[in-house]
């Protein structure tokens, strides 16, 4: 699993955003998909084809049951 990020022990510049489906502030027992994306910046090695000039590195986090992206390729750029 040591990959990408993850490789060695290192520090990085991180963007953090949280994000809710309705755009208000509401709370938390209101039962709605509520989501956090991380985006590392400057992380080194190989990347995928078709991002080889990207330098950052995306986490995408949602806290429902089920993907509303279930296949991986949705996330992909083409």
């Amino acid at each position: 699993m040591a990959q990408g990020v993850f490789a060695r022990a290192s520090s990085f510049d991180a963007v953090i955003r949280i994000s809710t489906n309705a755009g208000d502030v509401l709370d938390d027992v209101i039962a709605l998909p509520r989501g956090l994306a991380l985006k590392v910046m400057d992380v080194p090695d190989d990347r995928l084809p078709g991002s080889e000039d990207e330098t950052s590195q995306d986490f995408i986090m949602v806290n429902g049951p089920v993907s509303p992206l279930p296949l991986a390729v949705r996330f992909s750029r083409t």
